[in-house]
């Protein structure tokens, strides 16, 4: 089991997520990617969702490394999945909003990867069934998490620029 921790104490750096409604639709972005719809979620038990989804991924990485053809797939899921849990963890320690919301896309590129290659497992048959599947949604929750996260700090971070350039225009 996971030990949860307590998340930053930075007031910006206290963001909310999030998570999938069950029986809830969800609809996609404009950058064909799903985003899952609203109820929030602190930063603490994301970051253990995203460290278990690694270590499950690690899992199934060690069983697919037995079959020769599957070690480059494996190698890249392992890279994906890992990168997401650490890259999501180090937005915790960005020393600005810009930062953080750069840190977060890079969260979403590697969700979007590890995704990406559980669905190539999955095609090619390397390994099946459910633990493949439950694998497959999990990754999807967490791209259409952060996907949502990272939209809406976009939105709101070009919101907060205009707002000051605004203010800087009326003061002249």
């Amino acid at each position: 089991m996971i030990e949860e921790f307590a998340p930053s104490k930075s007031s910006w750096q206290r963001r909310f997520f999030v998570l999938l409604r069950p029986n809830r639709k969800i609809r996609p972005s404009s950058s064909g990617i799903a985003i899952a719809t609203a109820i929030a979620m602190d930063r603490a038990p994301l970051e253990a969702r995203t460290m278990a989804f690694a270590v499950a991924v690690k899992a199934l990485c060690e069983e697919l490394r037995t079959q020769p053809i599957a070690w480059n797939t494996a190698g890249q899921l392992l890279d994906a999945s890992t990168s997401m849990a650490a890259n999501y963890r180090a937005t915790s320690r960005a020393r600005s909003r810009d930062e953080w919301v750069s840190k977060l896309g890079v969260v979403c590129e590697e969700a979007d990867e590890a995704v990406h290659w559980l669905e190539f497992v999955s095609a090619s048959r390397m390994a099946g069934g459910d633990r493949v599947a439950s694998l497959l949604a999990e990754g999807r929750e967490l791209r259409a998490i952060f996907a949502a996260s990272y939209a809406t700090s976009r939105r709101n971070r070009g919101a907060q620029r205009r707002t000051r350039h605004t203010h800087r225009h009326q003061d002249q």
